[in-house]
């Protein structure tokens, strides 16, 4: 157990391996896996002087997308799931909180008030071709943690993202005192 702050990004496919973001004082955020069969020690996969979250695994586990601002600005790459070899910038001109296609052919990805998207090629090697500009929002910025807050739909066709329009300005604040007691003894 680390004494640094870990917040979980994303499960293999398979289930058995966690990639998670720690906080370390030192080289800042880190992306980490963490394996449930065979050692269970965690281990780097990205661990740099740069900020890198948001871990994302692609469908058949053995790449890594996240959030890196190690050129100036918040971009997108991929590495492999092993921790071992190269990366690759996936985004041209700033990115963030990137999801795989269910299919693994495409990785989408926010620039501000765009959702992008980037056809990519995962065999032995890692490609990804020009990204393009799937749509534009507004829609409400991502988690704190650099986790998206949309997610692509099987099809690939439909994104689901929360439009900043559509959250309404709180008018009133309604505190209400005692309501675990309430709940116990079934009132509302």
């Amino acid at each position: 157990m680390s004494p640094f702050e870990q917040v979980p990004g994303s499960w293999s496919p398979d289930g058995q391996t966690l990639a998670f973001t720690e906080y370390h004082p030192d080289t800042g955020a880190d992306i980490w896996v963490l394996s449930f069969s065979g050692d269970p020690t965690p281990r780097p996969a990205v661990r740099t002087p740069f900020n890198e979250y948001g871990p994302m695994f692609s469908l058949d586990g053995a790449w890594i997308a996240y959030t890196s601002d190690e050129s100036g600005q918040n971009e997108v790459y991929v590495v492999s799931a092993e921790g071992t070899g190269r990366k690759w910038q996936v985004s041209t001109d700033g990115g963030a909180e990137p999801i795989w296609h269910r299919d693994g052919s495409t990785l989408f990805y926010r620039n501000g008030a765009r959702v992008m998207c980037a056809p990519v090629t995962v065999a032995q090697s890692f490609m990804a071709e020009t990204p393009r500009a799937r749509f534009e929002g507004p829609f409400e910025g991502g988690l704190p943690t650099g986790l998206p807050n949309y997610d692509v739909a099987s099809d690939g066709r439909v994104l689901a993202v929360m439009s900043a329009a559509a959250l309404p300005s709180p008018s009133e604040l309604v505190v209400t005192l005692g309501w675990f007691h309430q709940v116990q003894e079934g009132g509302a």
